[in-house]
Order: C-alpha cells, then structure tokens, then sequence
C-alpha cells in the first residue's frame, strides 16, 4: 500500500522564550545549566529544573491538535549528571532538535490534544497512511543504539482502567529516516480486577 503523507508536527514555531532565562530570553528548554547571554562569562550560568522541563503551546499550525505539550526530561529522578537543550528550529521546514550528554539518557516526550477537554479521536490511517516517519538529523554512531523513540496511541478515556493503548519502541542507532508501520505496533488492553 502506499501511504500518503499525513504531518502530524511541522515545527513552524519555536517554543516561548524561557522565564527562566531572563536576560536572554532564549525559546528553549533545558536541564543542567545553560548561559544567560551570549558567552559565560559576561553571561550568568542559570540553573534550571533538576530533571524535567515542558512548556505547552496552542492554536500553532501544522500540527494534528490544538495543543502540544513539550516534556524534556531525564529517565529517572534526581538525576545529577543530565544537561541538555531542547529546540525547535523552523528554518528549513522546520525541525526538533536535542543537544546534550549521553549518559544519563534524556528523553523528550510530545502530547498532541488534551486528556480532559481535547480529546484527537483521529483514524491516522483514514487517509492511506500505514506508518510513522521520524526523520533523525544527528546523532552519533554506537553499536548498542544512541537513543530509542517510543510512539504510543491512547483513545479517548487514555490512563483509565481498561482503556486500550498501542505502542511501538524503535532503537536508532544513527541519523536516518526512523519508520515504524502501523502494523507494528502492539496492543494492550488493561483489565478491570
């Protein structure tokens, strides 16, 4: 079958400037430290969250809801040794990209629609489309992967007892074109006790 092309994200807009960067005002999100300004120094080393950050954008287009809300985060809590950038970069139609250490892992988690009052209920396969293409720009070569992209579906009543979910977990071991079928991804079904 050949698939349409359905874009969930086109990454027109960058995220909001962060309120914690307030000298520079740079639309990121990070861990560790960052400079507050051009160069460290004169600029000031900030801080930011111990092991998550996010922010939560609406009405942007080009993407499948109204909402998208951004997580960057470590795997586990606390950890010390995680530093990372987060940004979006809209030249060139548009792109996600993650600069930071390798180990510990960050990951970063985007939530299209709203769990209470958004709800997508979309059929991604409507159109023809029979699978999800993640376009990875960087990254560097390892023999044991570099990093793992993990898609998961959730209906309306998402998180409740019961309520079915499909999921897939793809390791990248490079920059590449990522696909993963519809086909693929497994279902689970949470029984009520």
């Amino acid at each position: 079958m050949t698939a349409s092309i359905a874009v969930i994200d086109s990454f027109t807009d960058a995220l909001p400037p962060n309120p914690l960067l307030t000298a520079s005002g740079r639309p990121i999100l990070f861990l560790g430290q960052t400079c507050d300004g051009v160069a460290c120094p004169p600029g000031t080393v900030v801080t930011g969250p111990e092991f998550s950050d996010r922010v939560e954008q609406t009405g942007l287009p080009g993407i499948v809801g109204p909402i998208r809300s951004t997580v960057f985060a470590t795997y586990f809590e606390p950890n010390p040794g995680a530093s990372g950038v987060l940004t979006v970069d809209p030249a060139g139609g548009g792109s996600l990209a993650l600069n930071g250490t390798s180990n510990p892992v960050l990951m970063a988690t985007l939530k299209y629609g709203d769990t209470f009052s958004n709800h997508l209920n979309l059929d991604l396969r409507a159109d023809g489309s029979d699978r999800f293409e993640i376009e990875i720009l960087s990254a560097p070569s390892s023999p044991w992967g570099v990093g793992q992209v993990i898609v998961q579906l959730h209906p309306e009543n998402c998180c409740q007892i019961g309520s079915p979910s499909a999921g897939a977990a793809v390791v990248y071991y490079g920059p590449g074109l990522l696909v993963i079928p519809t086909a693929s991804m497994s279902s689970n079904t949470t029984s009520r006790s």
